[in-house]
């Protein structure tokens, strides 16, 4: 048996699902902001600005996002952040998501009713990663909603403020 080291840097995502999330989690940062236009999104997360502008059709063309057009305009997002999970924003571009996936195992047809040898396992994996993807909606990630959970978690102890010596003037 071939002992395989974790590695916590190898990627769950596509590139293109990883971008997906960065551009909808910055716009969902900034509702301030709305509309953003597409190269204001792509040098904020730092993505190839071509490469972004056909993410953001996507998530445009799935209901994510709203794109106004002409000068001013940008995309938005299309729901409340809370109404919206990572699940809609990741299934056009990870195949683990969509509905028709082929056996990551090579086989030409896996089911329950027909599994491959790593079937039962690779269930398991698919249906705790579905969990997440649709059990997480982009405000739990905005970095607002972080701030509040965070102080509502974190005791606050009022400290009363030192008492203020009073200063004696000088003359000059």
């Amino acid at each position: 048996m071939t002992f395989m080291p974790k590695d916590d840097n190898a990627p769950m995502l596509t590139r293109t699902g990883e971008y997906a999330l960065q551009a909808t989690l910055y716009i969902a940062n900034n509702p301030d902001a709305w509309p953003i236009s597409g190269p204001k999104i792509a040098t904020a997360t730092d993505v190839p600005q071509k490469y972004l502008s056909a993410v953001l059709a996507t998530l445009v063309r799935f209901g994510v996002l709203t794109a106004s057009p002409g000068k001013g305009g940008g995309f938005s997002l299309a729901l409340p952040p809370e109404k919206i999970c990572l699940g809609e924003i990741l299934q056009p571009f990870e195949v683990v998501l969509a509905d028709r996936r082929p056996c990551p195992f090579g086989n030409t047809t896996c089911s329950d009713d027909d599994p491959c040898a790593g079937h039962d396992k690779w269930k398991i994996v698919r249906a705790s990663f579905h969990d997440f993807a649709y059990g997480t909606t982009v405000r739990d990630l905005t970095k607002k909603h972080q701030l509040t959970q965070r102080s509502k978690t974190t005791r606050k102890t009022k400290i009363a403020p030192p008492k203020k010596k009073h200063a004696t003037r000088r003359a000059r």
